[in-house]
């Protein structure tokens, strides 16, 4: 009866009838202006994407996976000793420079349980002419900075440098002063091998499985970061021998102090063996199942979409995960954003793509969004 009330009321107070009216249309007028403003920031940002990508991506990064297999390969000469399970694990960063540098971590021992790491800064060079020289300085709190120096008598020394044939000797040698060079093809990769002396003190190291399994630090901030970092780094490493297969969880590792993993720092753990040669497109949405977890904060198979699905055996398991992943993927607009989940459905559906042009279309569409993503929540702090 109230209702009824309330109807008869509106239907004869013209007057009032006409305000709420008048108050509806203008609305509907403001949210058709506000729609067609971010149609047209869609758009722009479009056109900007189509009209830088190529131009950064041919001037920073189109020749940077190049440069990582050389080192891959020179690496991999370099161990002539006897020993097995030697591992490298190669830092990743999202490159803005396009200086051709690397931070690459070795463990030497059979033992993965002893904390036994060689860090090393290695720098490509072209031409020794014009050699930089990255010499480790030890800070406090077992920090290092890598000073660059240009020395007249420095570049005079590199003249009768031998090449590193036994890379497992040199990086066992407690010279701290000892700098070599690996070399592929014309180029040389300058080494500072850290030794026994190394500056990291007792490292431990956590993968991304158990980040995600125990994320109460792993805030959205950091897990943002690593999205744009991961896509960033696939760009650059894809279709190396450092980053051929699927991109696993138990394969991205951080360096653990004594209170919580050093995020800002992760690194691809690779064995230093001969590589497969998979195509990218088979490989890429395993980039965009990483991305769905760390858009959520939470392994796939902590969700209901894996749960329902069979365990699978080694053949079928990435069948399911796919599966549960193209069902999560439909949340993620509601949870990022339209920028976050057109980087994952892309992935996604990469196994469509043409192998010769998959590093531009990366960046467009999923560079591009992450990047956008990243700073709009550090510009905006979001603490969880």
């Amino acid at each position: 009866m109230e209702f009824q009330a309330r109807r008869i009321k509106f239907t004869v107070r013209k007057s009032a009838r006409k305000k709420h009216f008048a108050q509806l249309q203008d609305a509907n007028k403001r949210m058709q202006k506000l729609l067609e403003s971010s149609d047209q920031i869609s758009a722009a940002r479009q056109r900007g994407r189509l009209s830088t990508a190529p131009s950064l991506l041919n001037r920073k990064l189109n020749e940077f996976w190049r440069h990582a297999k050389r080192l891959h390969e020179a690496l991999s000469t370099a161990w002539q000793c006897a020993c097995a399970g030697h591992v490298a694990i190669l830092g990743l960063e999202h490159r803005t420079s396009e200086d051709v540098e690397f931070n690459v971590l070795f463990h030497l021992d059979n033992n993965q349980h002893r904390l036994d790491w060689h860090g090393t800064k290695i720098k490509m060079v072209t031409d020794t002419n014009s050699l930089s020289i990255a010499v480790p300085q030890q800070l406090a709190g077992g920090r290092v900075r890598f000073d660059v120096s240009n020395d007249e008598g420095e570049v005079a020394m590199t003249e009768n440098m031998a090449i590193i044939h036994d890379l497992c000797s040199a990086l066992s040698s407690k010279c701290i002063d000892c700098i070599s060079f690996l070399a592929a093809e014309d180029h040389r990769f300058m080494l500072y091998a850290g030794g026994h002396a190394t500056p990291l003190s007792n490292p431990t190291t956590i993968t991304l499985q158990d980040v995600l399994s125990n994320a109460e630090t792993f805030t959205r901030r950091r897990r943002y970061e690593l999205a744009l970092t991961l896509a960033s780094s696939y760009l650059q490493l894809g279709a190396t021998p450092w980053l051929n297969k699927g991109l696993l969880k138990e394969d991205i590792v951080f360096l653990q102090n004594p209170t919580e993993p050093l995020f800002d720092h992760p690194y691809i753990r690779q064995r230093m063996s001969p590589p497969s040669d998979t195509p990218a497109s088979e490989v890429i949405p395993s980039l965009g199942i990483r991305l769905l977890e760390l858009c959520f904060g939470k392994p796939l198979e902590a969700t209901s979409f894996r749960s329902q699905l069979p365990a699978g055996d080694d053949t079928l398991a990435p069948i399911f995960d796919y599966t549960a992943a193209i069902q999560w993927s439909r949340l993620v607009s509601e949870e990022a954003g339209p920028e976050f989940a057109e980087a994952i459905e892309w992935c996604l559906h990469a196994k469509t793509l043409n192998n010769n042009s998959w590093r531009k279309e990366l960046w467009q569409h999923v560079i591009v969004p992450l990047d956008a993503c990243h700073k709009q929540v550090w510009q905006k702090f979001i603490p969880i």
